[in-house]
């Protein structure tokens, strides 16, 4: 049944497409007055159609200052500057400026192989304003007092399934149009709903000692363990492995183990399962959160005629969500669920801040299937006439359509289909305990007016005491994050038109930038703040800073085809107060640090120059120093004011092939004369190795007043020379000597013997014992003599 009807609706829709605007048959000269001064027009002239006057794509423009391009296969125009940018499409009287949905009257119109635009609204738009005077069919064109104003700090909302389309299909033919001949964009929405979905020099101040760090130096607070290696102290981050000092909480496969800590009685108190798995953990007083980056439920409509019609026109649908799950950890043997929810999206990432947790997802809107788009475009531009017409000229199809899904007429049904789509394409998220189902519908979805792919990104605040949630959709994605004590800050690249080049070109130019949204973090609540852009991209979320309500970021531009990289200083609205471009040409950033009032950057080509930045004057961003050695950092933290630990890799130049990592490298930085940074002490081991704290700081365990720091480690030297398993060090501000290895690999194991599930990812220290974990065991050694003290096997 669900086969015919769906069949019947396309066959009925298949020639009920939108239909192009035309020009109405009484036409009259115009006269265009810029500035008191006549515009001469020297091939097409402008018309006024009886109620509107529309001016050549070129030639007026220009006048004022803008870039014009015509897109003649998309038969879109693009009318630019350096604040604002229209486009409008042949027959469509929707039209998108500074990425907001506008309607007009009329739209771009073709004539003789010419397009014409609206005179007033572009005009307006860019500033100026614009009289008509009926006796002299004349318009008189003068400059707005004032600036530009851009983009409006608060956000647009969706509204509506008709801007939704809008946004989509403007967004969609912008894509194609930067990246033809231009640009490369591999992500871009597709209307079908085939969208990807989203799994550093001036003058040196030799008295510039900055300030004291805010990143996390070792473990919170004085309990004598170890905690996750936070970027920023008081923000903790998810991890697989938790303890509150007295417990272990161990993510293993789709389980979550709940362990004592005495290692001679070393046992499961609890196993809690998790079927579709776990992607991190937190751990907030008597409360275990559990979150699953990829868990599926089914597509649930509260309204039970939109739930059947959906089904009807798409079938059984599960989504992709986020499940977040809190229990009741206060008997560690019985672990009591207090809430169970899912929400739309794949995880992204996390932050816990006292007793708030604030989430943050991509979600891939649902488009309309291939098979459907003519319906689509039919009801998402509200063009009901169209419907009611193909329905009354296939009477007889459209007889059965209405009598197998029993609506007594076409009206009826419009509004129905209508209702249904919209509850399909929203986003969704669900409280498993309840069985509650809710939507978050398109006039709550803001949206931001960058470049926009199909997808929401979706924030949750959860504030643990009293279990309330909080959830927004904002129809874009995100990409990098990074979260200050008051702020987070989502990074996502897109492509930006740069006038200067623009004007120079004659055509529209637009360069890869990074959108950073800004957001209020407050008692478990995510609000929408403002918005900055830099040139460039982010490497990861140590790219990114806010010291003393300045945010700072670090990104790398590569669109002339040599790289080189850049910091960024914004103000509490996001607004570019200093800068400092074209550090290293021809490298990358590999890894950012910032530390107060300085920030460190290494980069990478062949060898691996570590910079230090003067950040102190948020406005007079200055290099201080740097220094070039083998190898790279990928990943760098602060000990003190003066020194700087390194994590990388060694290298090596490979005839023919480039550059090629070795063994992996500890270096230590003196950074107490900033002009002269040296790196005083280096290690590296093994000749080929590999180690998870390289890319991911969460496997280094480090504490300076513990005087311990940790990692896994795995290297190969020779067919009987090779290790797997965590190397351990003794640590202090001014220097680290090795202390003892320890391995999960059974003695005397061939190469070929070693197992994935022997390989150690995490390690921890509580009090004087140290608990290394893989996926097949928990062993604990002695911190200072690394003596065998228990194990636990999770097989």
């Amino acid at each position: 049944m669900k086969k015919t009807t769906v069949f019947l609706l396309v066959l009925i829709l298949m020639s009920g497409m939108l239909s192009g605007f035309s020009m109405a048959s009484s036409e009259e000269a115009v006269t265009i007055m810029l500035d008191g001064k006549k515009v001469e027009f020297t091939d097409a002239q402008p018309i006024h159609t009886g109620s509107r006057v529309l001016v050549p794509v070129r030639g007026f423009f220009e006048r004022i200052g803008v870039t014009v391009d015509w897109n003649s296969s998309d038969k879109v125009v693009i009318v630019k500057d350096d604040k604002q940018e229209i486009m409008l499409e042949a027959g469509n009287t929707a039209v998108l400026n500074n990425g907001a949905v506008h309607y007009l009257d009329c739209s771009v119109n073709i004539r003789d192989n010419r397009a014409y635009i609206p005179l007033r609204y572009v005009s307006e738009s860019f500033g100026y304003n614009v009289q008509w005077n009926s006796k002299t069919k004349s318009v008189q064109i003068t400059k707005k007092s004032g600036s530009q104003s851009g983009d409006d700090a608060e956000l647009p909302t969706v509204d509506s399934l008709e801007n939704l389309y809008q946004l989509f299909r403007y967004n969609d033919k912008l894509a194609g149009y930067v990246s033809y001949e231009r640009l490369r964009i591999s992500d871009m929405p597709d209307l079908t709903g085939n969208a990807v979905e989203p799994s550093v020099s001036s003058e040196a101040s030799k008295d510039s000692a900055g300030s004291a760090p805010q990143t996390a130096q070792s473990a919170p607070g004085s309990s004598d363990y170890s905690g996750t290696n936070n970027q920023v102290e008081g923000i903790e981050e998810g991890d697989l492995i938790k303890t509150d000092g007295r417990y272990i909480y161990i993510v293993r496969d789709r389980k979550i183990f709940v362990v004592n800590t005495d290692p001679k009685e070393l046992k499961i108190l609890s196993e809690i399962p998790c079927d579709d798995g776990v992607s991190e953990i937190y751990i907030y007083k008597n409360k275990l959160i559990v979150i699953n980056g990829r868990s599926r439920i089914p597509l649930k409509i509260r309204n039970k005629r939109d739930g059947s019609i959906v089904e009807m026109l798409f079938g059984q649908v599960s989504i992709n969500s986020t499940n977040v799950r809190v229990y009741d950890i206060t008997d560690r043997s019985k672990p009591r669920i207090l809430s169970d929810k899912d929400y739309e999206g794949a995880y992204l990432s996390s932050r816990m801040i006292d007793d708030d947790v604030y989430i943050v997802t991509n979600a891939r809107v649902r488009l309309y299937t291939s098979y459907l788009r003519d319906m689509a475009e039919i009801i998402s531009t509200d063009n009901k006439k169209v419907f009611m017409d193909e329905m009354a000229k296939a009477s007889a199809n459209g007889q059965d359509l209405l009598a197998q899904t029993g609506f007594k007429s076409y009206d009826e049904l419009y509004d129905a289909l209508k209702s249904a789509v919209t509850a399909y394409v929203t986003p969704k998220y669900r409280d498993n305990r309840g069985e509650l189902d809710y939507e978050i519908g398109l006039k709550e979805i803001h949206y931001f007016r960058d470049l926009i792919t199909p997808n929401y990104m979706m924030t949750i605040g959860m504030d643990l005491s009293s279990g309330r949630d909080e959830v927004s959709a904002y129809l874009g994605s995100s990409g990098q994050l990074y979260a200050s004590a008051d702020h987070m800050y989502t990074a996502i690249s897109r492509y930006e038109y740069i006038a200067l080049k623009s004007k120079v070109q004659g055509y529209p130019v637009y360069e890869e930038m990074t959108s950073v949204h800004k957001f209020e973090l407050k008692d478990g609540r995510i609000i929408y703040k403002t918005k900055g852009s830099v040139p460039g991209t982010v490497l990861n979320q140590f790219s990114m800073d806010e010291y003393k309500g300045i945010f700072r970021i670090a990104t790398t531009t590569s669109n002339t085809g040599t790289s080189s990289n850049n910091v960024y200083a914004l103000d509490e609205g996001m607004e570019i107060t200093g800068r400092l471009e074209g550090i290293a040409p021809g490298e990358k950033i590999y890894s950012t640090r910032f530390a107060g009032e300085r920030i460190y950057m290494v980069t990478f080509r062949q060898m691996d120059p570590f910079f230090v930045i003067d950040a102190a004057d948020p406005k007079e961003l200055n290099m201080l120093g740097y220094l070039k050695i083998p190898g790279f950092s990928s990943y760098m933290h602060i000990l003190d004011k003066d020194h700087v630990l390194g994590l990388g890799y060694d290298t090596e130049v490979r005839n023919g092939w480039g550059i090629g990592t070795k063994g992996f490298k500890l270096s230590l930085f003196d950074v107490s004369d900033v002009t002269d940074p040296i790196e005083v002490k280096n290690e590296i081991i093994g000749e080929k190795a590999e180690s998870s704290a390289a890319y991911n700081h969460k496997a280094l365990m480090i504490s300076l007043d513990k005087g311990v720091m940790g990692f896994p480690i795995a290297y190969i030297n020779s067919d009987t020379d090779y290790f797997a398993g965590y190397f351990l060090y003794n640590i202090t501000n001014k220097n680290f000597t090795y202390k003892g290895r320890v391995s999960h690999v059974p003695e005397n194991a061939a190469m070929i013997e070693i197992k994935e599930e022997d390989m150690i990812y995490r390690g921890i220290y509580i009090g004087d014992n140290l608990y290394t974990f893989s996926q097949g065991k928990l062993q604990v050694h002695d911190l200072g003599t690394l003596d065998s003290k228990g194990s636990l096997s999770f097989r």
